[in-house]
């Protein structure tokens, strides 16, 4: 769809963060780790984390990256501590 021109979003919600590895072209586990030393919210849990957390706050826009060699296509990063997040 994005070499038609479509703007495409794609989103990690893998809690093993294989797209985001994938896309992003990490060789291991510490590549994905650097990514998460950014100030929030870079990833889906920094973006979701109001409503995760019950925090009074609004849900804040997530920083995506555009996928390299597309001008159309972007991406939101998983996070590995996903199934860690604790619910209400």
């Amino acid at each position: 769809m994005a070499l038609k021109g479509k703007r495409v979003l794609l989103a990690d919600f893998d809690p093993q963060c294989n797209l985001t590895g994938m896309v992003m072209g990490f060789k291991g586990v510490d590549d994905l780790a650097a990514i998460y030393s950014g100030t929030p919210p870079n990833n889906i849990k920094d973006g979701l984390a109001p409503a995760f957390e019950s925090q009074p706050r609004q849900i804040a826009p997530v920083e995506c990256v555009q996928v390299s060699g597309t001008i159309t296509c972007f991406f939101c990063r998983g996070t590995l501590d996903w199934p860690n997040t604790k619910r209400p």
